[in-house]
């Protein structure tokens, strides 16, 4: 494929951050860039092919690199800790609160109609015990009517 030329100001940025370049720099030298070094820049204005973006001048590998390195060395960590609140992390939105299965989303409502039913099931069988045994009984009258006729000889 053909290579794309840079525009001039990716260049300009390209050379700020070589300049900035974070090799041969101290430890305090690479904490005092921060938090500027750790987030993306925009480029203004936007170039006409590609991304406005730059990225960081510190990748998330070297900045975990850097926090271990200022912990040990008891220098104070730049950036602050971000604060989550409860229900918002990534894994309590996306992972636990994703569409699931039909039946595992009706399932507690599923529960709570079948331990009602449950609760109403001893009085129902006492109305079909009952309703059976009203159907069952014959007076003596009747069990003489419905009794199996004899078979006579010829």
């Amino acid at each position: 494929g053909r290579k794309m030329q840079p525009s001039a100001q990716h260049l300009m940025a390209a050379a700020q951050r070589a300049v900035a370049g974070v090799r041969g720099k101290t430890l305090v030298e690479k904490l005092a860039m921060l938090p500027a070094a750790a987030k993306a820049t925009k480029v203004e204005p936007a170039p006409l092919k590609g991304s406005p973006w730059l990225r960081p001048i510190f990748s998330r590998r070297q900045l975990a690199d850097l926090k271990k390195d200022a912990l040990a060395a008891a220098l104070e960590w730049p950036i602050a800790e971000k604060v989550v609140a409860p229900g918002e992390s990534f894994h309590e939105r996306k992972i636990f609160l994703c569409k699931g299965h039909k039946h595992e989303r009706d399932a507690p409502k599923r529960q709570a109609s079948i331990a009602e039913k449950m609760a109403a099931m001893p009085a129902k069988l006492e109305e079909y015990r009952a309703e059976q045994k009203k159907k069952r009984f014959r007076t003596p009258l009747q069990k003489l009517l419905a009794a199996p006729k004899s078979k006579s000889k010829r």
